[in-house]
This record gives structure tokens, sequence and C-alpha cells, in this order.
């Protein structure tokens, strides 16, 4: 996020946030933490601190890392992929699934209204389409998928190897993303962002 909790305070916004106390030898953790959001701005219009904890807020973010962003990436690749053989350009497909910028007021929707409810900016036929085709793709398999991720997050697996491929110079890490680079789709997504002044 660029910008990121400045931007936020300086337009005396304020900002949604997990907080918590690790250690609280003297029993005033809590105190001090409020008063830290409060100066931060966290409580002004549109914010809140959510008590949590370090096990949970780590639990959280990297499972989404490791699922759907992971899979949303992925799943574009496909669409590409599937779109592309049928027929459709290469540029058509990546305004389609990110680069109109529809993709972006789909998440505005979901922050301001709820992951449901924003369905109701969507055309019927589109909503109908989601609703129906979406489940297709969440099968147990996948939410078993999901659950051992967590399990390696909690556990400290998916530590350990990060810690290995740090250790080790980032092998697997770099692979990916010249693998990524050599899709056909990166090649497509320039030439169109150079159209579009990006």
């Amino acid at each position: 996020m660029v910008g990121g909790v400045r931007d936020v305070y300086v337009n005396d916004q304020g900002f949604p946030s997990l907080v918590a106390v690790g250690q609280d030898p003297n029993n005033n953790g809590y105190s001090i933490l409020m008063t830290l959001c409060d100066r931060l701005g966290m409580f002004r219009k549109g914010g809140c601190a959510v008590l949590s904890s370090f096990k949970e807020e780590t639990l959280v973010d990297l499972l989404s890392e490791h699922s759907w962003v992971g899979v949303m990436l992925y799943s574009f690749r496909a669409y590409y992929d599937v779109a592309t053989e049928l027929g459709a350009s290469p540029a058509s497909v990546i305004l389609e699934l990110y680069a109109s910028g529809e993709l972006a007021e789909i998440a505005k929707s979901m922050r301001d209204m709820g992951l449901f409810n924003q369905l109701k900016t969507h055309s019927r036929t589109s909503q109908y389409g989601q609703l129906t085709r979406g489940p297709l793709y969440i099968t147990d398999e996948f939410k078993k998928t999901l659950k051992n991720e967590a399990i390696n997050i909690l556990n400290g697996t998916f530590a350990r190897e990060w810690n290995d491929e740090e250790n080790n110079g980032y092998i697997v890490y770099n692979r990916l993303h010249e693998m990524a680079k050599e899709h056909p789709m990166e090649t497509e997504e320039r030439k169109l962002y150079k159209i579009l002044g990006r």
C-alpha cells in the first residue's frame, strides 16, 4: 500500500487494524496499546482496533498469501491460457482480468459493503454466474490443501522452509520469478501497459 497509514492519517481517516500485546509484565500493555492506536488515528471514522494475537495475525496474513492471493495469480494465468486458446485477444483478457481497474472496484465494494452484499453492484447475469459456478472450483481437495497449509504455518513448517530458502540464496524464489516472466502473458501485458501509458 503506497503511503499507507500516513496517507490515511493526513486525510483525517481511521483504519482497521489487528492489535496485540505480546508481553505485559506491568499489566498496563493494553492501555499503552490503545493510546498508541488513538495517536495513530485508528479510531477516526472508518477505523477500529480489533484485539488479536501474534499467532492469529501470522495465521490469517500468511494463509491469505498462501491461498486466495496465490490462487488468484495462477487462476488468472489459467484463465489467460484458456481464453486466448479459444480466440480471445491477449489485451482483452488482461483488461477483463485486472488492467481495466474493475477488480480494484470490486475489492473496494467488498471493503465497503461486504463479500456477498457487493454482488448487488453486479448484473443479475454476473451474480448468477458467480453464485452457481464459483462453488465448482472450491472442492474438498481445495479445502484440504488450505487446512494443511494453515497447519504448516502454525507448526512452523513454512517458517523453517522460508529460513532455508533465505540461507540458500533464494534459489526457488528466483526460479519461480523467472518462470513467471517467461509466460506469454507477461509480454502481452507489457505491450498493453505501454499503450495505456503505465
